[in-house]
């Protein structure tokens, strides 16, 4: 192949945009399946997984370009404006691995109800403009009111999530109600917030419910291992967050993933000074710069610095000595996203930067799917649960239609 693949008409790039948003909703799975591995291994893998799809791109239909050529202009190291292209690719990777382990945490700290509103809300909003100042592709008469569909997309999963550990938390009251006198143990702990609990010694009253209370004082943190949840329905040990905290982490996550976006399209906007880097080339420095940065951030994390600590604290020693099989799913996880989010840059080349960021930040609807179809999570949900995911995916749903015919003008 002598040029990179490109979407070359407006259907083929919305379809690839789907595809985006397809892979984005489901990469989390493997993060499911992966629940009995501690999250910095799990992590490790993940960030390998996505190099490795992006390395195996660059190398096929990327042609191994790094920049587009163009007749007489050629890369040198005193070419400024060409070395902010690249720049600009590395902070993408870096921003995005800090906001994506933030996002980690705010989920775990606050719950979805409060992370995924304040968080994914900053970012779908926030980047969409930013990228959409970097590349004015589209209509925004109709590419912002679908945003604003998006948002209370978003809205109305939150909603969704809070009535239903409402819910469930009124179960585990009435369980605590007949045995007043038995701690509840805690355990298996997953990574969307939920766990097992264990009233012994009634074994017959174990169910999956969610840990994570969130607006609650009683929300306590994920320090891993087994934890014991008293009559008061907090935790016995594990440092309680401040509302404030929380609050802040998931500011920052949102913030911060808004920016790898205009970054990235930055890093390929032909219009501009200097060479522009290929979609391929600007994802391989991206994802490098993800794979370096990753052991970084997760041994400080690990150590409570400067990022709190999603899991039990793990010699990192010890990853290179797990088994081969548990090594899947990380890798497999981040195939899943690398693809998703290679076919999200490549969807802009051909609808707009913007148009296709907005697409694919409505994951979490396919997220959202495979909760309710497969893994049946709102199994005995109220009606009000269903109305909320119901009002969900009509939002969802308008968002995409909306964003997209804005885009075919």
């Amino acid at each position: 192949m002598d040029e990179p693949w490109v979407p070359d008409n407006f259907g083929l790039g919305l379809g690839v945009a789907c595809v985006s948003l397809v892979c984005w909703g489901t990469w989390s799975n493997t993060a499911k399946a992966a629940e009995r591995l501690p999250f910095a291994y799990y992590y490790y893998d993940f960030s390998l997984g996505v190099f490795a799809a992006a390395a195996v791109a660059f190398a096929t239909i990327g042609a191994q370009k790094i920049y587009i050529e163009e007749e007489g202009k050629r890369y040198t190291l005193n070419d400024d404006k060409t070395l902010y292209r690249f720049l600009a690719a590395v902070g993408a990777g870096a921003v995005f691995n800090v906001a994506n382990l933030l996002l980690v945490v705010a989920i775990q700290i606050a719950g979805l109800s409060v992370a995924f509103p304040i968080a994914i809300g900053t970012a779908l909003v926030l980047g969409t403009v930013l990228t959409y100042l970097i590349d004015e592709a589209g209509r925004p008469e109709f590419l912002f009111p679908g945003v604003g569909l998006g948002l209370l997309a978003i809205i109305a999963m939150s909603l969704a999530h809070r009535q239903k550990d409402r819910e469930a938390n009124q179960a585990v009251s009435i369980n605590r109600a007949s045995y007043p006198h038995t701690p509840t143990v805690v355990s298996e702990c997953t990574p969307d917030g939920q766990a097992y609990l264990h009233p012994h010694p009634h074994p017959e009253l174990t169910e999956k419910v969610p840990l994570l209370r969130s607006g609650s004082d009683n929300d306590s943190s994920s320090s891993g291992g087994l934890r014991v949840v008293d009559e008061e329905g907090g935790a016995t040990d594990g440092p309680v967050r401040g509302t404030l905290f929380k609050l802040v982490v998931c500011i920052v996550s949102g913030l911060l993933m808004s920016l790898w976006s205009p970054l990235a399209a930055y890093s390929r906007d032909s219009k501009g000074e200097g060479l522009a880097l290929t979609t391929y080339g600007s994802f391989l420095f991206y994802t490098a710069t993800v794979v370096v940065t990753t052991p970084i951030l997760v041994a400080l994390q690990n150590a409570g610095i400067l990022l709190p600590r999603v899991g039990p604290r793990v010699r990192l020693s010890l990853y290179c000595c797990r088994p081969l099989s548990e090594h899947g799913w990380g890798l497999l996880g981040g195939l899943i996203w690398s693809v998703g989010t290679l076919a999200n840059l490549l969807s802009g080349d051909e609808i707009g930067y913007a148009i296709g960021y907005a697409i694919g930040q409505s994951a979490p609807m396919v997220a959202t799917l495979w909760g309710l179809l497969y893994y049946r999570e709102f199994e005995g949900c109220s009606n009000v649960v269903m109305a909320y995911l119901a009002a969900m995916f009509v939002f969802y749903g308008g968002a995409v239609g909306i964003i997209a015919y804005g885009g075919s003008g």
